[in-house]
C-alpha cells in the first residue's frame, strides 16, 4: 500500500502552471459531455465566486478547482497501466472529499464513496468490487483509510492534499460517473454505476423545472453515499453557486444553520424536516428565506409538507427517484395553501416524471394498471442505469425490456396508486409486506394511520419477532408523541382491523438515523425489541420454587441439567417469546393470557410449550380451560402436575417432609387472594365470549342501516373464518343482486349455543322488517356426534338474562370480536394470485402435539362416519334450520370445511356410513341438499390448518362458491 502526504509547509494547490492548468481543463468543443465540465467552466468564468463552504471555510470556485487538482496530479503520477479509472473516496465532509470527487472525474475516473459509519470490512469490500485504483482521504482520517485498505493489494492511499505538481495527460474515459453501493438482499452490497450521460439528462431535466442560479446557496445534508448528494454538487456547480456544507453539529440544529448560512436551496429527506418540525422550527413564516425546498428519499407525510410550506412561504416539492434511475425521476409540486391535495395515506403525491422520463404502473398480472388502481412503478428514459455492476442475473431481474415499449424500464420495487394519468401517489415499498398469523399486512397503511391519529407524528411498525419469517406481534414506534396509549390504540382500531392495531406503542423523542439521514428502521427495530423496564410484582416465595429450564426450546434433551427458573418466570418469559409485544405487567395482571393480548394460534403455541416442557399430557379440554387462567392459576396448575409426577416416583427410604414455614403461609394467602380475584373475573365474560356479545349490541342498529336485503351466514368456527361478507357483497354485486352480508360465525359455541344465537338474531331481524335475500347454514358434524367438544358454551340466553357482564378486553384475537363495520367479518381480505398466501399451518407450530393429533383423528372418524350422531343434537341443529327458514325460502346448509389429504373422503354409499345417514336426514328434513367440502375447490394452500381456511384464498373461494349456488337458486 503506497501513501503521500503533503510536504510541511507547503500552500495547497499554489503554483500551478496556468498553461497547463487550461490544457488539462480544456472542454472539448466537440464530444461527450463529462460530470466535470461544468465546474470547470465555472472555474474559467468566475472563479473568486464562492463554490463551497465546507468545515466552517468558505472556497471559490478557484481555490477549490486547484485542491482538485493537486489530487488528480498526484494520482495521475502514481497511474500504471493496470490502474483501473476508478477513485474511491472516504466521504467524511472535509475539503479532500469534495476535492477528491473532483479530481477523479478529471483524470476520466468514475467515483466510488464511502461511507466513514460503514464498518472496515464492509467498506474494503466496496473497494474491491468497485475495482478502485486509489483512495482519497483527508490527512485526519489517514489511518482509518489505512486499515480499511489492509489486506487489499493494489490500491493506492493519497491522504491529505499534496503540492501542486505537472498535470498528467488522461489515461482513462470512464464511461460512468460514479458507483454507489446499496444495500443488497444477499447480504452484499450491490453497485449501481451512472454514466456520465444519465447525470446530464438528469441534470438538464432539473433545470427545466427549477430555477437554479448563481445566487442560491445550496443545502448538502446528505452523505455523499447517498445518491442524491449528487444533486447538490452538480447542481449547485451547474448554476454557479455556493455548495453549503453542514456538520454533524448543524444537523443537530438544521433550522440554525440554514439562517447562518443563507441557505436558500434545501433538498433533504423528509425525516430531518420532522426533526426541525419536533424542535418548534416550522413555525409560520421561520424559513422565507428558502425559496426553493425538495424533499426526497422518503415517503413524504402531507401535514409535514404544509407545515414546511407554511414555514417557507415559498414552493415545496416532493421529488422521487431510485438510485438506478439517476437521482430523482418523479417530482409533485405542493399547491397554494387552501387548495385540495388528494392523499389517502396522508402522503404527498410523488407526481408526474421529469422531462425525459417515463413511468408505467403494472399490476401482479404484468398489465397497466388504469387510474383509480394499485401496482408496482416501473421508470424508463434517459436516467435509467444499465444494470448492477458485475451482476448479470440480479440486472435481468430488474431491468426489463416489455412488449410493446421501447428501452429499458426499471422495476422500481414501489407500490403505488394511479390517482390520475400525471398524477401517482406513493404506498410503500412491495417487500414492505409481511403476513402476521395468516394476514397480509402492508406495514406503510398502519403507519399512516398512527401519523394521522398523532397529527403528524413519524412513525416505524417493527414486526416481532424480528426478522422472523412469521412474525408474531406488531409494535409502533411513534416520534416526538406524547399522547395516551391507551386511547391511541382504540382510535388505531376504530379505523384498522385488529390483527393490523399494535399491540404496544414506543415513544422517541427523535429517531435514530442511518448514513443517509433516513429514519434508521434496523436500529428502530432493535431499540423495539429490548426489554422494557417495569415494576416488578411482589413475588410469592414458595409457589414459584418449582422450576423448568430456562432454555424455551420444547426440543432440549431431558437429561441435559439446563439451569432452572421459576415457573412463573418460565410461562412470563415464554409468553413474551411468543408475542414479543407483550409486557410483564400486562401479562400478570390479566385475566387470562388471551385477555392480555395472545390470540388462539400463539396461545396453542404456549400450551405446547408447557406440555413438552414439563412433561405433562394435554387435552382438548385442558387447553381451554388453561387459556382461561390467570398466571397464578396456571402456576398452581403446573406445580400440581409437578408434584403428582415427584410423589409417583420411587422415593428414597427415609424421607421426611418439612413443615410449611412463614413463607408458604404468606403464599397460601397471597394465593387466596389470588383466586379471590379470579372468581371475581369469572363473572365477566371469557374472551372468546366478546363476539357473540357484541354481535348481541350491535345488529339492532346495524340492520337499521342496512342498504340492501340481507345475505346470512350462520355457523362455527368454519363460518368464522371461512366466509367474507366482503367476497359476499361484491360476488352478488357482479350478478346484479346486492345484497347486505352479515357473518354470525362464532368459534366458542356448543351446537345448543350456535342455535340460541340463530333463533335470536332471526327474531330481531323479523322485527327489524328487513328482507333476507338469501340464508346459510354450516353444518359441523362433530358437535352433532358423539365426540365430545369440549369447554364450547351456550351464553346467549344467560347474557340476556343478566347472568354476565362484557368487560373490558385488551385482546388483540380478531376472532374475539364482532365489527359492524365489516359484517361481522373478521377484517378486509388478502387477495394474492398465487396460492403462496396462506397463514402459518399450525400443524407447523404444534408438530408433536398430542392433543392437536387426538383432535384431528376424532374429526376425522366423524367425517368419514365412523362415530355416531346424537338425535337430539341433529334436532337442535333442526331447530336452528326451521327459524332461518322462516326469514326466507332461500337457505343453504354446507358442511364445516376440512382438508381432504387430512382426512380422506368419506364414501357415502356405504350403507354403513353414519355421515351419510345425517346427510340424509338433513336433506329429508330441510328439502335442500346440504354442499360438501369436496365441492368448495380449496387446495391445501386454502387452509391454514386441516379443518379452517386461511384469510386470503379461502374465504374467497368458499364464499364465491356459496353466494354464487344461492343466488343460481334464486335466477331458477
Amino acid at each position: 500500500m503506497q501513501s503521500f502526504l503533503q510536504a510541511p509547509g507547503q500552500a495547497p494547490g499554489a503554483g500551478f502552471d496556468e498553461g497547463d492548468m487550461s490544457r488539462f481543463l480544456a472542454i472539448p468543443a466537440q464530444g461527450p459531455w463529462r460530470a466535470w465540465h461544468d465546474f470547470a467552466a465555472r472555474m474559467r468564468q468566475t472563479p473568486m465566486a464562492l463554490a463551497i463552504r465546507v468545515e466552517g471555510r468558505d472556497y471559490t470556485y478557484r481555490e477549490l478547482g486547484e485542491r482538485a487538482l493537486a489530487l488528480a496530479a498526484e494520482i495521475g503520477a502514481r497511474e500504471t497501466p493496470d490502474s483501473r479509472g476508478v477513485t474511491a473516496i472516504y466521504a467524511d465532509r472535509s475539503i479532500e472529499s469534495y476535492a477528491g470527487v473532483l479530481a477523479a472525474l478529471m483524470l476520466g475516473h468514475a467515483y466510488v464513496p464511502l461511507n466513514p459509519i460503514f464498518p472496515d470490512l464492509r467498506n474494503r469490500l466496496i473497494v474491491t468490487l468497485s475495482g478502485a485504483s486509489f483512495l482519497v482521504s483527508s490527512t485526519q482520517a489517514r489511518a482509518r483509510a489505512e486499515a480499511i485498505l489492509e489486506e487489499t493489494a493494489g490500491v493506492g492511499l493519497v491522504a491529505g492534499l499534496p503540492a501542486p505538481a505537472p498535470l498528467p495527460e488522461r489515461r482513462h474515459d470512464n464511461p460512468f460517473a460514479y458507483i454507489l453501493f446499496t444495500s443488497g438482499s444477499t447480504g452484499q452490497p450491490k453497485g449501481v454505476p451512472i454514466r456520465h450521460d444519465n447525470l446530464h439528462a438528469y441534470l438538464v431535466a432539473a433545470n427545466q423545472v427549477a430555477d437554479f442560479g448563481p445566487e442560491d446557496r445550496f443545502s448538502q445534508n446528505f452523505d455523499l453515499t447517498f445518491d442524491v448528494s449528487v444533486h447538490d454538487l452538480f447542481i449547485a456547480w451547474r448554476a454557479g453557486g455556493q455548495l453549503m456544507v453542514p456538520s454533524a453539529r448543524d444537523l443537530e440544529r438544521p433550522a440554525d444553520y440554514v439562517w447562518r448560512d443563507r441557505v436558500t436551496c434545501w433538498f433533504s429527506v423528509p425525516s430531518l424536516g420532522q426533526k426541525m418540525s419536533l424542535q418548534g422550527a416550522l413555525v409560520p413564516g421561520a424559513l422565507s428565506q428558502l425559496r426553493l425546498s425538495f424533499f426526497v428519499g422518503e415517503a413524504l407525510p402531507l401535514a409535514l409538507a404544509r407545515a414546511w410550506q407554511r414555514a417557507t412561504c415559498q414552493r415545496v416539492e416532493n421529488w422521487y427517484g431510485p438510485t438506478e434511475a439517476t437521482i430523482v425521476c418523479l417530482r409533485y409540486r405542493l399547491p397554494e395553501p387552501g387548495q385540495t391535495v388528494q392523499a389517502p395515506l396522508d402522503l404527498t403525491p410523488i407526481g408526474a416524471c421529469l422531462p425525459g422520463m417515463r413511468a408505467l404502473v403494472l399490476d401482479e398480472a404484468g398489465q397497466p394498471v388504469a387510474p383509480g388502481g394499485m401496482g408496482e412503478l416501473l421508470v424508463a428514459g434517459p436516467q435509467v442505469a444499465e444494470g448492477y455492476l458485475n451482476d448479470p442475473e440480479r440486472t435481468a431481474r430488474a431491468f426489463v425490456r416489455l412488449p410493446g415499449e421501447d428501452g429499458i424500464w426499471y422495476r422500481t420495487g414501489d407500490r403505488v396508486v394511479v390517482a390520475a394519468p400525471d398524477e401517482l401517489h406513493f404506498v410503500d415499498r412491495m417487500d414492505n409486506q409481511i403476513k402476521i398469523r395468516g394476514y397480509r399486512v402492508e406495514i406503510g397503511e398502519i403507519e399512516a394511520t398512527i401519523r394521522k391519529l398523532t397529527d403528524g407524528c413519524n412513525a416505524v411498525v417493527v414486526p416481532l419477532p424480528l426478522k422472523s419469517a412469521n412474525p408474531t406481534a406488531l409494535v409502533a414506534a411513534v416520534e416526538g408523541w406524547r399522547g395516551d396509549d391507551a386511547a391511541l390504540h382504540d382510535r388505531v382500531k376504530a379505523v384498522l382491523p385488529a390483527y393490523m392495531v399494535p399491540s404496544a406503542f414506543r415513544h422517541f423523542d427523535e429517531f435514530p438515523r442511518n448514513g443517509s439521514g433516513k429514519a434508521d428502521r434496523p436500529r428502530i427495530g432493535e431499540l423495539v425489541a429490548e426489554p422494557q423496564t417495569e415494576r416488578k410484582p411482589a413475588a410469592r416465595k414458595p409457589a414459584n420454587l418449582k422450576s423448568a429450564p430456562a432454555q424455551t426450546s420444547p426440543a432440549a434433551p431431558k437429561d441435559a441439567a439446563p439451569p432452572m427458573v421459576p415457573i412463573r418466570k418460565f410461562l412470563v418469559d415464554t409468553a413474551m417469546r411468543i408475542n414479543p409485544a407483550l409486557s410483564r405487567a400486562a401479562i400478570l395482571e390479566a385475566v387470562n393470557l388471551m385477555d392480555a393480548g395472545m390470540d388462539s394460534l400463539a396461545f396453542t403455541e404456549f400450551a405446547l410449550t408447557i406440555e413438552k416442557t414439563y412433561g405433562i399430557p394435554l387435552d382438548q379440554d385442558q387447553v381451554f380451560r388453561l387459556s382461561e387462567m390467570p398466571v397464578a392459576r396456571l402456576v398452581r396448575f403446573v406445580k400440581k402436575h409437578q408434584e403428582q409426577a415427584e410423589a409417583e416416583a420411587p422415593q428414597p427410604a427415609a424421607r421426611q417432609k418439612k413443615a410449611p414455614g412463614k413463607a408458604a403461609k404468606q403464599t397460601g394467602k397471597a394465593d387466596q387472594a389470588t383466586d379471590a380475584k379470579a372468581r371475581k373475573a369469572q363473572k365477566t365474560l371469557d374472551i372468546r365470549a366478546r363476539r357473540v356479545i357484541e354481535c348481541l349490541t350491535h345488529l339492532p342498529a346495524f340492520l337499521e342501516t342496512a342498504p340492501h336485503p340481507l345475505a346470512l351466514f350462520f355457523g362455527s368456527s368454519g363460518t368464522m373464518n371461512a366466509i367474507s361478507t366482503t367476497v359476499a357483497e361484491e360476488e352478488a354485486q357482479k350478478r346484479g343482486s346486492p345484497v347486505t352480508a352479515i357473518n354470525f360465525g362464532t368459534a366458542s359455541l356448543s351446537n345448543l349455543g350456535t342455535a340460541e344465537l340463530v333463533l335470536h338474531a332471526c327474531e330481531v331481524i323479523r322485527r327489524s322488517g328487513r328482507p333476507v335475500a338469501f340464508a346459510v347454514f354450516e353444518l359441523e358434524p362433530s358437535e352433532l356426534s358423539t365426540l365430545p367438544y369440549p369447554a364450547h358454551s351456550e351464553i346467549v340466553d344467560k347474557y340476556l338474562a343478566g347472568h354476565f357482564r362484557l368487560g373490558k378486553v385488551r385482546s388483540g384475537d380478531t376472532r374475539s370480536r364482532w365489527a359492524p363495520e365489516w359484517g361481522g367479518d373478521l377484517g378486509p381480505l388478502a387477495r394474492p394470485d398465487t396460492p403462496e398466501d396462506t397463514a402459518p399451518d399450525e400443524e407447523d407450530v404444534t408438530a408433536g402435539a398430542g392433543w392437536i393429533k387426538k383432535r384431528e383423528r376424532e374429526d376425522r372418524d366423524t367425517f368419514l362416519g365412523k362415530r355416531d350422531f346424537i338425535p337430539m343434537e341433529i334436532e337442535i341443529w333442526l331447530t336452528a334450520w326451521r327459524a332461518i327458514a322462516g326469514l326466507t325460502d332461500n337457505c343453504t346448509a354446507f358442511v364445516h370445511p376440512i382438508r381432504a389429504e387430512k382426512v380422506g373422503t368419506p364414501d357415502l354409499a356405504d350403507p354403513g356410513n353414519r355421515f351419510s345417514a345425517l346427510l340424509r336426514r338433513i336433506t329429508d328434513s330441510t328439502g335442500t341438499q346440504v354442499v360438501l367440502p369436496a365441492e368448495f375447490g380449496l387446495v391445501p394452500g386454502d387452509f391454514r390448518d386441516y379443518n379452517h381456511t386461511n384469510r386470503s384464498t379461502g374465504p374467497m373461494k368458499l364464499t364465491t362458491r356459496l353466494v354464487g349456488a344461492a343466488l343460481d337458486r334464486i335466477g331458477r
